[in-house]
């Protein structure tokens, strides 16, 4: 095809074979997957792909540990295996699933194709505002910091309740939600690079704040990463 084309124009034509990548979607994400993906976990419960990480060798990615723990089996919207969970901790909320993993992020609404980088990672501080990725919700951003070291017992899944530690945040009063069922897992990022096309990663959703879904409780990212050993760019 090639050749033809440069006979008719006179001039170098090359064609290459386009990419199929904008066929993948939240609801059915294919490897390498990225934060904002819907998955089922051992009881069908719905939740969503958070973090995406690496050590020295291997990618992976998080979920919610009252989502899934370790031997679970994860799959996608289409019961596709993405992969298993190896670890676990209750204390961050945390599942770690063997599944290779891009650092991007399913931006915008949840039918949306919108893969956007994740770069770099953060603690979450008083008065910061920052977005969550939920599979449900896609994403809500403008959620303000109004405690950012809170032990909470959360309930959900398929799990008993959990105790972990993290940071609370609200939606303006007028605002809704800032977190809805099936979030559970999901990326929390702020904007804060000084680039609409970069997400700085601050940890994964875990719940709502006793009750009120306009506040939403995190764990946050580099306290994750240490505790499994890895790391983002």
């Amino acid at each position: 095809m090639s050749a033809q084309l440069q006979s008719v124009a006179n001039v170098r034509v090359s064609v290459h074979k386009a990419s199929t990548s904008a066929n993948r979607s939240r609801y059915a994400d294919s490897s390498p997957y990225y934060s904002g993906g819907y998955i089922t976990g051992p009881a069908g419960n719905g939740c969503t792909t958070g973090l995406t990480v690496h050590n020295s060798t291997t990618t992976y990615l998080f979920t919610a540990a009252h989502c899934a723990r370790t031997g679970d089996t994860i799959r996608n919207g289409n019961g596709a295996i993405e992969g298993t969970v190896i670890s676990w901790n209750e204390e961050l909320d945390a599942a770690l699933i063997s599944a290779r993993s891009s650092q991007r992020e399913f931006d915008g609404p949840p039918s949306s194709y919108n893969p956007i980088l994740v770069a770099g990672y953060g603690y979450s501080y008083y008065n910061d505002s920052v977005c969550q990725d939920g599979y449900t919700s896609g994403v809500i951003c403008n959620t303000t910091v109004i405690i950012p070291d809170q032990w909470l017992t959360h309930c959900g899944g398929p799990y008993p309740c959990e105790t972990s530690r993290g940071v609370v945040g609200q939606q303006p009063w007028d605002s809704g939600y800032a977190l809805r069922p099936g979030d559970s897992g999901g990326l929390v990022f702020c904007v804060c690079q000084g680039s609409a096309s970069v997400r700085e990663a601050r940890g994964i959703v875990v719940s709502d704040y006793y009750g009120d879904s306009a506040r939403m409780f995190w764990t946050e990212a580099p306290d994750i990463l240490s505790a499994f050993g890895m790391t983002m760019q």
